[in-house]
């Protein structure tokens, strides 16, 4: 048995012979000092403190582990009645040891010690050790103390984001919210999630919150008293239509619904309970869409007990697995006849979680039907709903090629040399080519930002049997030697949307460093190692959701195709109005419709840039607004020689006896230039006038990217004449005949 394995009864203390005899021992030359040094941390670490700063050489031949663990005991036993003496000679030691010392110590003094009487020796190793080890829940939480005492509540959010990451455990993710409860609001936009279950779903609240955070919203959560589901959603003195969610998710068992289910009922009863269980999940459905308009997501029914007739089971009779999928396809098509409802693959969900799908104890302890294990992933299935609705879903994904799109280097490999087929290793390229086809059908763009020659990485692209994506699927192309950041911006340039709607994927961790540095607004993917997981890493993105897809997001990649095709033209035509009659513009102007809600609402979330308020309406909003005489929508389509931009421009105006009044005007970025706006406008006075309004106004509130429609007031003939609460009003008299329309745009009836 070592000395350190031993703990002998000894009296030690200051000039004690104890330490006497460990400073002869380490003059020695035998191990006799290293054996000495290890019991003193063990049985005196003060003893030992000392005479680590009294002898240079008290750890030399120590192994590394041997090393951190003295100094791991002699710092864990400064603790909150340390003397300013002890804590001048813990100065001292962390100064000459630092570098040695664990996470798990430098964490531990930084919580133990207050701050005022923390050496700032101590501060710094944990914040070189941070910098080296930033992946350690015990430095995040050094950090995050930190960070809380002087008053940085950003970074302090910021450290408990990652902590929630690199440590989920329930017990850590329950204190992260904690303390964001002490630390308050972070001014961050906000989320109102409403969970109702006919079980107990109390565990995902704390993951919910942290999930929502990393989207860089501010999530406020409304937990329904247990089971109390259906009276939440019927009744409207219930706290859940006070609460006005902006999503709801709906869990309710097959074993609540049916508790007979346990047994062996007859095909009879199954089918009537069957009917009852969907009748009643559906009504709920059905009443909250039509007081809310939100979106509602419903759990796919599942149970957690095994059917009873053992490996009989599916021979006698109906399998109870069979029956409840069949009992889902009819929750599916019941909710997809209502607006905004949606049915979540919660049995899918269990087995890609890799959890047991039950836990009995809890179960009947706790009236758990979801294991705890599942929670972290049923959050994140969360807020893959919220992302869109909340407007944060993107817009492009910035692919690399090498090591991204196929194995290997093209450069040096050559075309026939990479990695790209299907058998492994390459199939898990072509699996996540396969996907990311799957993403235009969806409204998604795709281009790449490669550092390559490009005639070689044209040559996979155009030529390589296993390649998926082709040429024609990139809606702009960078293939070159200049800084990835700098092509992004130039991809956004020629795509026409902001750098905030691009998504970068890059397997090389410097890239995606450098992005992140250089051009934060970008999206970037923190990508795996292994390919097999690129398809996973992207299907789980919260920003590559949509909550509907539209004709128009169908027609995307043939409009920025068609597109280019304008910029050519623009190119080799003389003059600005030799070309705008050139393109044969045609617009056709309506008004906003049930059938046009969803592409409506959906511009409503996504367009930034030109877009006079920011104001956000959704498809619930939209339809009060459409029955309100003291509301005019206006809706616009635009095409022209080359191609149809589908409905591209909305305006809302508020009614008034003298006065229009633009409440909301917005127009897809990729039709600027064409005088659409000045269209839409010169309908919008006309139809006003039409009606006995001697003017317009329109309101502007200025954000962070609305630059490009700064000045369509102004340039149509508006005059600001004020400016409350930061909304600026512009006017125009419309006694001179109103805005002219454009001369070089024509409408149907034009063209009839």
């Amino acid at each position: 048995m070592s000395l350190t394995e031993s703990k002998p009864d000894l009296a030690v203390g200051e000039g004690s012979d104890l330490f006497q005899a460990v400073i002869t021992a380490l003059r020695s030359a035998d191990s006799s000092g290293r054996l000495a040094i290890e019991l003193l941390a063990r049985v005196d670490p003060t003893e030992c403190r000392r005479i680590l700063l009294t002898t240079s050489a008290a750890l030399d031949g120590l192994p590394l582990a041997a090393r951190r663990a003295v100094l791991d005991l002699v710092v864990g036993a400064v603790g909150t009645d340390a003397t300013p003496a002890d804590l001048l000679e813990l100065d001292r030691l962390v100064r000459r040891y630092g570098i040695d010392l664990s996470a798990e110590a430098v964490a531990g003094l930084v919580q133990r010690l207050r701050a005022a009487e923390r050496p700032q020796s101590v501060n710094e190793a944990a914040k070189a050790l941070l910098d080296r080890r930033h992946q350690e829940p015990a430095l995040i939480r050094a950090a995050i103390e930190l960070a809380r005492e002087r008053g940085h509540t950003t970074d302090a959010h910021r450290w408990l984001t990652k902590l929630g990451e690199v440590d989920p455990a329930l017990s850590t993710v329950t204190w992260i919210q904690r303390i964001r409860r002490e630390l308050g609001g972070q001014g961050l936009p906000a989320v109102r999630v409403a969970l109702l279950s006919s079980f107990t779903i109390d565990q995902v609240v704390p993951y919910l919150d942290l999930e929502c955070r990393r989207l860089g919203l501010e999530p406020e959560i409304y937990l329904a008293p247990f089971d109390t589901w259906a009276r939440e959603v019927l009744d409207p003195a219930a706290k859940l239509r006070g609460f006005e969610p902006d999503v709801a998710f709906l869990s309710v068992s097959i074993d609540d619904l049916i508790p007979e289910l346990a047994g062996s009922p007859s095909g009879a009863d199954l089918e009537a309970a069957a009917a009852e269980a969907i009748g009643r999940v559906t009504e709920a459905a059905t009443q909250f869409s039509g007081w809310s308009g939100k979106p509602l997501v419903v759990h796919a029914l599942h149970s957690a007990i095994a059917g009873p007739r053992g490996i009989l089971e599916g021979r006698e009779g109906i399998s109870r697995s069979s029956w409840i999928a069949a009992l889902n396809e009819r929750l599916a098509v019941a909710l997809r006849a209502l607006p905004r409802c949606y049915l979540l693959d919660l049995p899918e969900l269990l087995l890609r979680s890799g959890v047991p799908a039950d836990v009995p104890k809890l179960r009947h302890l706790a009236a758990m039907r979801i294991p705890p294990a599942a929670m972290p992933a049923l959050a994140r299935a969360y807020v893959r709903y919220v992302a869109p609705e909340k407007g944060l879903t993107r817009k492009c994904v910035v692919l690399d090629l090498d090591n991204t799109l196929w194995g290997g280097v093209v450069g040096e490999d050559g075309p026939t040399g990479i990695r790209l087929g299907h058998t492994s290793p390459g199939a898990e390229y072509v699996e996540f080519q396969r996907f990311l086809a799957t993403l235009p059908e969806r409204g998604f763009l795709l281009a790449i930002a490669s550092k390559n020659n490009p005639d070689d990485a044209l040559e996979v692209i155009r030529g390589h049997e296993a390649m998926i994506l082709r040429e024609e699927a990139f809606s702009a192309i960078r293939i070159n030697w200049r800084p990835k950041p700098e092509n992004l911006t130039s991809i956004a340039e020629e795509l026409n949307i902001g750098v905030d709607s691009l998504i970068f994927v890059d397997d090389n961790p410097d890239e995606r460093e450098l992005m992140r540095q250089l051009v934060p607004q970008v999206l970037t993917v923190e990508m795996p190692r292994d390919p097999a997981l690129y398809r996973e890493t992207l299907e789980a993105l919260p920003q590559l959701q949509a909550l509907a897809v539209t004709a128009e997001d169908r027609q995307r990649i043939g409009q920025y195709r068609a597109n280019r095709q304008r910029e050519q033209r623009r190119v080799s035509t003389a003059s600005l109005d030799e070309y705008l009659l050139s393109l044969e513009v045609t617009v056709e102007i309506g008004p906003v419709t049930e059938p046009l809600f969803a592409r409506v609402a959906q511009l409503f979330q996504r367009t930034n840039q030109f877009n006079v308020t920011t104001r956000r309406y959704d498809v619930a909003q939209l339809q009060k607004l459409a029955g309100d005489p003291a509301w005019r929508g206006f809706t616009l389509k635009a095409g022209d020689r080359f191609g149809d931009h589908g409905l591209v421009a909305v305006a809302l105006a508020r009614v008034g006896q003298d006065t229009w009044t633009v409440d909301s005007f917005l127009m897809s970025c990729r039709v600027i230039g064409y005088g659409i706006e000045t269209a839409l406008l010169a309908t919008i006075s006309a139809e006003a006038a039409k009606l006995g309004a001697s003017a317009l106004e329109g309101e502007f509130i200025v954000s962070k990217k609305n630059v490009p429609a700064r000045d369509i007031y102004e340039r149509h003939g508006f005059i600001r004449h004020d400016l409350v609460d930061g909304v600026e009003r512009w006017r125009r008299d419309l006694a001179d005949g109103g805005i002219a329309f454009p001369p070089w745009i024509g409408t149907p009836h034009d063209t009839a």
